[in-house]
Formats: C-alpha cells, sequence, structure tokens
C-alpha cells in the first residue's frame, strides 16, 4: 500500500513537520483502538504509525538538505565579496573600510561553518594563510605581490563557476592553480593547499547557482 504521508509531501500537500504531524492524528484516529472502540483495526493503525515514521524521517531528511543546500550558496555569494573587496590597493579600484571587510569576513565565516561545521578549523587556518599573503610587501622589478598576483584568480575562477556555472572558469582554474601549488607547497601553506582542494571538489556538485 502507497505511503499516503509521502505522497502527500511530494503533491505539496503537506509542507512543514507541523502539518505532517496534523494530517497524522486526523488519519490515525480512524484506526486508532480507543477511538474505534476495538482492536479490529489495529494492524491499519500500526501501519499507519510506520507510515507516518516513514515519512517523518524523509521529511526531516529533505529539510536538512534544503538548509545546508542554502548555507552552501550564502557562503559562495559571501566569499565572492569577500574575495572581490579584501585586496592590498593595487588589486583594487575602490576603497572599502575595515568595518565593511570585517563584517564580510564574519557573514563568510559563519556561512561557512553552518553549511561544513565539520571543515570550520581547516576554513580558519586556511583563511589565516590567505590573509598573511594579502599582508605580503611587493617586490621584484615590477613591485607585485608574487603570489597573490598567482592565487587570487584560482579564488576567482572557482567563485565565478559556482555563481555562474560558466565552464570557461574551470578551463581557466587548471591552469591558475597548476601554477600557484608549487608556490604554496613550497612555503608549506597545506591548510590553504587543502582548502582549495575542497572547494574544487565541491564543483563536481555543480554550480550552486543551479541548486
Amino acid at each position: 500500500m502507497e505511503n499516503i504521508f509521502i505522497k502527500y509531501i511530494h503533491q505539496g500537500k503537506i509542507a512543514s513537520l507541523e502539518e505532517l504531524k496534523r494530517t497524522y492524528r486526523q488519519i490515525v484516529m480512524k484506526t486508532h483502538p480507543d477511538a474505534v472502540g476495538s482492536d479490529s483495526l489495529v494492524e491499519e493503525y500500526i501501519e499507519c504509525r510506520h507510515y507516518y515514521e516513514e515519512a517523518r524521517t524523509l521529511f526531516e531528511n529533505e529539510v536538512q538538505h534544503h538548509e545546508i543546500t542554502d548555507y552552501r550558496l550564502l557562503f559562495y555569494k559571501e566569499y565572492y565579496s569577500l574575495e572581490r573587496i579584501d585586496k592590498p590597493y593595487a588589486f583594487n579600484k575602490y576603497y572599502f573600510s575595515r568595518n565593511q571587510i570585517e563584517l564580510t569576513k564574519q557573514r563568510a565565516s559563519e556561512y561557512f561553518r553552518k553549511w561544513q561545521p565539520e571543515r570550520n578549523e581547516l576554513y580558519e587556518q586556511a583563511n589565516r594563510i590567505y590573509d598573511q599573503i594579502k599582508l605580503e610587501k611587493p617586490r621584484g622589478p615590477y613591485m607585485k605581490h608574487a603570489l597573490l598576483f598567482n592565487l587570487s584568480p584560482v579564488f576567482h575562477n572557482i567563485l565565478s563557476y559556482e555563481l555562474t556555472g560558466l565552464q570557461f572558469y574551470q578551463k581557466q582554474l587548471k591552469q591558475n592553480f597548476a601554477a600557484v601549488l608549487f608556490q604554496l607547497e613550497q612555503r608549506q601553506f597545506h591548510k590553504l593547499v587543502e582548502f582549495i582542494q575542497f572547494l574544487i571538489a565541491d564543483m563536481e556538485q555543480g554550480p550552486v547557482i543551479h541548486l
């Protein structure tokens, strides 16, 4: 027999856990021994209870999935904003206050923690390294931020792909990351490498903007 609660969820007739409970109470009272006055429908009552538990598990899993997906989207949007504004002067056309940058950092960190709680420490360690790189003084004949100059396009391509879905950014990323990986490993920035590799692996799910 078809699980009527799951059927109602898929049809949109049940859109919350409270609605599921309310519907269950309405249906189960038709078979409950106390309501019927006998145990003639006890098998139907047990079956109804089983269907309810099955539907509740499905519903809770779907709700959790949507919450995780939302935080993934929020993180990528916020991190894109952070990547755009938190740069040395030479990388930015416009001035952003320290307060703006810190608030954006806090939001990005919060969304990542809610999306990937088990990787929160990795995120914090990687971003401390990234902040350190941003503070390095330019050097060489052209006064370039050598490592940041190569690292910035890596994040740009990851974030742009996630928020647009354009394959162009994936292709560019392969070139960018290959160029900067040796530099990061040479300086033992392993946590930053691990974080970038996580973001690259996450791209396999498809761009977040399409979810």
